[in-house]
């Protein structure tokens, strides 16, 4: 079968000026319904632009198999957002309404697309602390998301 990376993203939502809306952390709930370990963070690139620079978390939410759900915050701040590829300046790029926010399992710190896993991870509730008033951003998240991925066969 095919490579699946896991991730997920929502660019008519998550789009926008992080910086001038005050927003310095996205809070989710997160659930491991598979059968191995996932380090859950989040990345951001360009917008519709695969292999573009961007930002990674620096650190990841553990989640080991059959967890239920934990609620993590992840602080996107210029000191907890690894460059990744030569992106803008953290300012710039967050200010300039081009960082796509997503969802991935990466347990290294050296790519915006994740690791190949067989995996189901629950997403739910996620929000921008503080909310933003602006429509850019939106107020509701990504509500229960269940995907599965698989490994490439060999």
């Amino acid at each position: 079968g095919p490579v699946r990376f896991p991730v997920a993203f929502n660019p008519t939502q998550w789009i926008g000026d992080y910086l001038a809306t005050g927003v310095n952390s996205i809070e989710v709930d997160l659930r491991n319904q598979g059968s191995v370990n996932l380090s859950i963070r989040l990345a951001f690139r360009e917008f519709s632009s695969f292999g573009s620079p961007g930002y990674l978390s620096s650190t990841p939410a553990l989640l080991a198999p059959g967890s239920g759900w934990q609620h993590f915050v992840f602080s996107i701040t210029v000191g907890t957002m690894i460059p990744i590829g030569s992106p803008p300046d953290f300012n710039t790029f967050f200010s300039g309404g081009m960082a796509e926010m997503r969802i991935i399992n990466e347990a290294g710190t050296t790519n915006l697309n994740g690791d190949v896993a067989v995996a189901q991870l629950g997403v739910d509730n996620i929000h921008a602390v503080p909310e933003p008033t602006t429509a850019l951003l939106g107020t509701c998240g990504l509500l229960v998301l269940a995907a599965t991925f698989r490994r490439k066969q060999k």
